[in-house]
């Protein structure tokens, strides 16, 4: 499928494996140029060669994305690297198991700090640029545990 993504520079957050992994495979297939991050370097190596066999261009940094100057320090090298940033994919955690009448105040907080405060982090980071892009995207991804907890 041809989405006319090619050439388009495409960063994903926590794309060492997973969702974020799969996401980035599937820009690369569709002809993007990638950034991506996570916070163990050994799997985003692993990653990067994963993405280089396939015949993508990609660079990566280890980064913390729930912390707000790792996070803008990684979308700044990416458009320094690249000169544009066109798609953000955010991939930012998940929540604990279980159903949220089962969560406490703490679950709840940390949940933030995973999912929210990371995503808010980035789109920060990188809306100048995307605003910049005619192609300027957000994908907001999360896990499945947070679409698949029953209420």
């Amino acid at each position: 499928m041809d989405l006319g993504l090619n050439g388009k520079v495409a960063i994903v957050a926590a794309a060492s494996s997973g969702l974020g992994l799969a996401t980035a495979e599937e820009l690369a297939n569709e002809g993007c140029r990638l950034s991506i991050c996570g916070r163990d370097s050994g799997r985003l190596e692993r990653a990067v060669d994963r993405l280089r066999g396939k015949g993508a261009e990609v660079v990566a940094r280890a980064t913390d994305v729930t912390d707000c100057a790792d996070a803008a320090a990684w979308v700044a090298e990416t458009a320094e690297h690249f000169r544009c940033i066109d798609i953000l994919v955010t991939n930012c955690g998940g929540v604990s198991a279980g159903p949220p009448s089962a969560m406490t105040p703490k679950d709840f907080d940390d949940a933030f700090d995973r999912v929210l405060l990371p995503s808010i982090n980035l789109v920060t980071a990188a809306l100048p640029h995307l605003r910049r892009s005619p192609a300027g995207r957000i994908l907001m991804l999360a896990s499945e545990a947070i679409v698949r907890t029953p209420v």
